[in-house]
């Protein structure tokens, strides 16, 4: 019985190489975000900086269409023939796709073909990098007790910010430095690493004696719609407050105070490692709360702050702008540190994977328009506030879901 305990409370050298090529994951698709203003350059050189900044985060934005696709595709695998080997194909198509946009040609060789080629690499990106979110932070939750999932969960939320943090101090030095010429190389690079990681997923395959028919498979998402709707709007929810700190204030508090993008794009970096700092703390202190009860609270939080506290961003000092930010931050912190336990517990059979992964595909997609909805209401209202109501709106919605979960 002790050895069985210790089984659930450790974590395995599996574990560690979930967190390593979650970190690699979320590098290589958070680099093209904080970029954006170089390559809104390079492939939409012939609009108002503003309006390439939209068609840029339009790209960005249309995994939406292809997320859900590659969550069911990997879900299937992993439903078939085990996580460990869905995870392997997703991290090595995620390297590979990632490593092509470094080598396409820019608008001034080849013109529209360009942005053309830019989004569908970014499209097959989409799919990869699905596969792998959507596997990994359920996979790593297996054979845990409560307390040791919640430390699991939050060091796989911590892994994700060491990636992004790294993607974020890649992206100031080309805005601060005048690298931007060498943008190639944070794609090339980045997906060189992943190939490496690759060696961390060579699982041993997983035969599976019974294939579900896709009937079953589509009779199942059926049955389950509203389950997957709730992940779709807290997924959403948990990506609108980190795209809202760290993609879309980089470029709109530029527009409305003195404030440059580079000095934005410095304070954006020395915040993720604030992110990632409070990950593990707040992840320690309410590994014994309910995560149902974290959820609501934070968001009831920010539904109730947002507005206020975005009216006065106008003109305000760097001060004021850190401090909107870092609250911003420390909600989507308690957030993210129960969303998976609460994901996790939605479902209770093998299906999870590809249940959730649709959900979590949908969600995701959805706040990745974050940016391109945020700087078009911005762009045609000329109201900062739009962008406040946006968030509110998404944090009303998301209070309704977890308030009625238990209904499902």
């Amino acid at each position: 019985m002790l050895q069985a305990k210790n089984s659930k409370t450790a974590l395995t050298k599996r574990d560690l190489s979930i967190l390593i090529g979650n970190s690699l994951d979320h590098f290589d698709t958070a680099i093209y975000s904080f970029i954006a203003p170089v390559i809104s350059e390079i492939f939409f050189p012939n609009y108002d900086p503003i309006v390439s900044l939209i068609l840029t985060y339009s790209v960005f934005a249309s995994s939406m269409f292809t997320r859900p696709i590659g969550s069911i595709i990997f879900s299937v695998i992993a439903g078939n023939k085990g996580a460990a080997l869905a995870l392997s194909y997703s991290l090595i198509g995620l390297s590979i796709t990632t490593i092509a946009i470094g080598f396409i040609p820019t608008y001034a060789t080849i013109g529209f073909f360009a942005p053309f080629i830019l989004t569908i690499c970014r499209v097959l990106q989409g799919i990869f990098a699905e596969g792998e979110k959507v596997i990994a932070k359920l996979y790593i939750l297996e054979n845990k007790l409560h307390v040791q999932a919640v430390k699991a969960s939050t060091l796989y939320q911590f892994s994700s910010m060491v990636g992004i943090i790294l993607a974020s101090i890649t992206g100031m030095l080309l805005i601060n430095y005048n690298y931007s010429d060498y943008w190639r190389l944070c794609f090339i690079l980045g997906g060189g690493v992943g190939i490496t990681g690759y060696n961390l997923r060579k699982y041993a395959r997983v035969e599976i004696d019974q294939i579900k028919p896709l009937y079953d498979e589509i009779k199942l998402v059926r049955n389950n719609k509203l389950k997957i709707f709730s992940v779709a709007v807290v997924s959403c929810f948990s990506y609108v407050t980190y795209s809202i700190v760290f993609i879309v204030m980089n470029n709109f508090v530029p527009g409305v105070t003195s404030i440059s993008l580079e000095v934005m794009m410095s304070y954006n970096t020395i915040l993720l490692v604030v992110d990632a700092g409070m990950l593990l703390l707040i992840g320690y202190l309410i590994r014994e709360y309910n995560s149902t009860r974290v959820m609501m609270i934070s968001t009831i939080v920010l539904f109730i702050t947002i507005v206020p506290l975005w009216r006065n961003m106008d003109g305000s000092s760097l001060w004021y702008v850190n401090c909107v930010r870092f609250w911003i931050i420390t909600i989507g912190v308690f957030f993210a540190c129960s969303i998976n336990l609460w994901i996790n517990s939605l479902f209770t059979n093998e299906d999870k994977y590809l249940l959730s992964g649709i959900g979590e595909a949908i969600g995701s997609s959805v706040g990745r328009l974050t940016p391109v909805l945020c700087m078009m209401l911005w762009h045609f209202t000329k109201f900062s506030i739009s962008i406040a109501l946006y968030i509110a709106t998404i944090a009303l919605l998301t209070i309704w879901i977890i308030k009625v979960k238990g209904e499902f």
